[in-house]
Formats: structure tokens, sequence, C-alpha cells
């Protein structure tokens, strides 16, 4: 899994002035994270044939 030119972000909180959030790909670094450990899942299954 390759994840070489991803774009990370310090954004502010919408919701709060006084906080911020780290961006990866354009996405929040919690939801960036969730999808690369479903692609690898996805990956690892595909490779193994496991039912």
């Amino acid at each position: 899994m390759d994840v070489g030119d991803v774009e990370v972000q310090i954004k502010q909180d919408p919701t709060d002035d006084n906080n911020y959030r780290l961006h990866l790909g354009g996405k929040r670094v919690f939801q960036w994270f969730k999808e690369k450990l479903q692609s690898l899942k996805q990956t690892v299954k595909n490779s193994f044939r496991i039912r």
C-alpha cells in the first residue's frame, strides 16, 4: 500500500475556534486511517482468498 504523496493539513475546527484538526488527503485523520485499514483488509482477504 502506497501513501507517499498524501497532503497533510491542520485546519481550524469549525465548531471551536480554539481547536484544530489534522487532515490527511483532505480527510480527517481518523477517517483517512479507517479507509486505509479497510483497503488493507480487502487486499489481504483477496490475497489469501479468505471467506
